[in-house]
């Protein structure tokens, strides 16, 4: 019996979105000084840095029942944000979890994930096809100036009055998602 996994899902939890209840893979556990800490995928992304385990989630992999590979509902979690020299990204911390499938009875990793940070800091060229056909959208904060081709879903914070030159008529907007703001120029039938 196969479990899918929540596509996407850390890649927005990385960019302090809530999802409720992901399903997602760990990937691999290890003891950090005091911390647990695991690799969590859901398929197409990965978190970077590791995620921490605290509370009822640490004392699953404590006592030996979280594998690796093992697929699990975040029941709860939080994000954190750290910053770096490029930027910021979020920290995941699992406060619990459930088992759903041991990682011996899945023995192998789903998907072929990429870094979540790679795509906070990277942008879009490693995996844009994949967005794409997925027909997602992406948030403010991943848009940069060497991709022609994206969609997103945005508030309007201003907008101005529609102004014409010798060709052309034309307003500009401010928009703005959970990830950031970018200003807009809409021309001639995008007026109308």
């Amino acid at each position: 019996m196969g479990v899918n996994l929540t596509e996407g899902c850390i890649k927005d939890i990385m960019l302090d979105e809530e999802i409720n209840s992901p399903i997602v893979q760990i990937l691999s556990y290890r003891k950090f000084c005091k911390w647990n800490t695991v690799i969590v995928s859901d398929g197409m992304f990965f978190t970077e840095p590791s995620a921490a385990l605290v509370g009822s989630a640490a004392m699953l992999a404590i006592n030996g029942e979280l594998q690796p590979y093992s697929v699990v509902v975040l029941d709860d979690y939080r994000t954190v944000k750290m910053h770096h020299p490029k930027g910021h990204s979020m920290m995941l911390t699992i406060l619990k979890m459930t088992i759903l499938r041991k990682g011996d009875a899945v023995a192998r990793q789903i998907g072929n994930p990429i870094s979540a940070i790679e795509f906070q800091f990277k942008g879009l060229s490693s995996f844009e096809k994949l967005l794409l056909e997925k027909a997602k959208t992406l948030p403010i904060a991943a848009l940069d100036p060497g991709n022609d081709r994206w969609s997103i879903k945005a508030r309007i914070l201003s907008k101005t009055c529609i102004q014409s030159n010798s060709n052309d008529e034309f307003f500009n907007m401010e928009l703005a998602d959970s990830s950031g703001t970018i200003s807009a120029t809409a021309y001639n039938d995008a007026c109308r």
